[in-house]
């Protein structure tokens, strides 16, 4: 199936349409907007964010209600992101009436664990495994690995980047490269390749 929203500005629900034959069902009925969808990697949760009053983070599973897990004070909310084993989510997005943003981990039971918080611009995050790759947008961007565990967040080497594509890096399926956007003298824009474990970028493109 393909997950999509449709609806206005006030009222928007989620909808999904069967690829072998194209017949289309209704998801979600609340009230407000529901925007967002992410399917969980074992297909049996689907993850959105219901804006009303406030934005808030629900999960729907099988046939049973849709799941509250609370609050996202953001405004320009960025798509959930499921953790590998479908056990919660990474949230990120823009502080409300703020310019800097926040990240956090989003577990289905327990406590959030926060990521990062206050970079200059919203953080669009991949995950893999169990490392976060984020570009953080302070002073002068940086590309970051950020364990969801205990371990602190480490900068990859710049090489001869002199800038990163905004908001975007992707870590592959085994979590051991990062390709992403960025800018090096005499190269422009490019794609870049580089390990996550030691050495510098490489042109991809």
């Amino acid at each position: 199936e393909v997950t999509w929203s449709s609806g206005s500005t006030e009222e928007e629900n989620l909808f999904a349409t069967a690829i072998e034959d194209g017949t289309t069902r209704q998801v979600t009925t609340l009230k407000g907007r529901e925007t967002l969808p992410a399917w969980s990697p074992d297909g049996a949760s689907l993850a959105f964010v219901h804006y009303s009053d406030s934005a808030r983070l629900l999960v729907v599973s099988g046939n049973h209600a849709a799941r509250n897990l609370g609050a996202i004070p953001y405004d320009g909310t960025s798509p959930p992101v499921w953790s590998p084993g479908s056990d919660g989510l990474l949230v990120s997005g823009r502080a409300r009436y703020r310019r800097k943003s926040s990240a956090e981990f989003v577990p289905l039971h327990g406590a959030r664990t926060r990521i990062e918080r206050f970079a200059d611009a919203p953080i669009f995050l991949q995950w893999s495994r169990d490392t976060v790759t984020f570009v953080r947008h302070d002073a002068s961007l940086s590309l970051v690995l950020q364990p969801t565990g205990a371990g602190q967040p480490r900068e990859l080497p710049r090489g001869p980047i002199e800038t990163y594509y905004r908001d975007r890096a992707e870590l592959s399926p085994d979590g051991k490269q990062v390709a992403f956007g960025g800018r090096a003298t005499d190269h422009g824009w490019r794609v870049w390749l580089q390990d996550v474990g030691a050495g510098e970028p490489r042109a991809g493109t």
